[in-house]
């Protein structure tokens, strides 16, 4: 990945707010059939930067994913 390269995550990103969520059903989902979890944008953050990447922005889309756009550090 070049210096002025951008990673794009189609992801459903989990709200911290405590709130009804379609990404929260997934992540149960996630957890019962895959072992796996859906992040909140803080835990994106956190994974990307523990992978050389910092996380620039999550865009909300009318679906119920959101583009995270990452860039190296």
């Amino acid at each position: 990945m070049s210096p002025t390269s951008s990673l794009l995550l189609i992801e459903c990103v989990i709200p911290t707010r405590h709130k009804p969520h379609f990404g929260k059903y997934l992540d149960l989902d996630m957890l019962i059939f895959a072992g796996g979890a859906e992040r909140t944008e803080r835990e994106f953050s956190d994974l990307l930067h523990n992978n050389g990447l910092t996380l620039r922005r999550v865009i909300p889309t009318v679906a119920h994913v959101s583009i995270v756009e990452a860039v190296p550090s």
